[in-house]
């Protein structure tokens, strides 16, 4: 009976395959964590993180200009609620008033009842 297990050289080899790739791989990673401001692209990458910075900062200040016009918006709507329902409660006073005063006898004054009313 032949078993057919990879020799101990193979193992070997593939280890040291596998270790060799993994240092290789985290060589490449560890020289991406400082990058080289010599390079020919890092001025072009930081003028852009640099003009995408600006525009995030931008777009806030446009977001709290929009709230405070939202607000500013709602807060005239509601105070244009209230009068338009003040003016209408003022206005049927005023008719009630003019109507009970209109269906009120008027007294008949002579000459000397003028000293009367004052």
């Amino acid at each position: 009976m032949k078993l057919n297990h990879p020799s101990l050289i193979k193992q070997a080899a593939m280890r040291v395959f596998l270790a060799a790739l993994t240092a290789a791989l985290l060589a490449t990673l560890a020289s991406c964590d400082n990058p080289n401001p010599n390079e020919p692209g890092f001025d072009a990458l930081s003028s852009q993180i640099n003009a995408l910075s600006k525009s995030v900062a931008d777009s806030r200040e446009q977001s709290d200009k929009l709230a405070f016009w939202q607000i500013a918006a709602a807060f005239l709507i509601v105070a244009s609620g209230f009068a338009l329902i003040g003016g209408a409660a003022l206005g049927s006073m005023a008719r009630r008033e003019t109507r009970a005063a209109q269906e009120k006898p008027e007294p008949n004054l002579g000459h000397g009842d003028h000293e009367k009313l004052r």
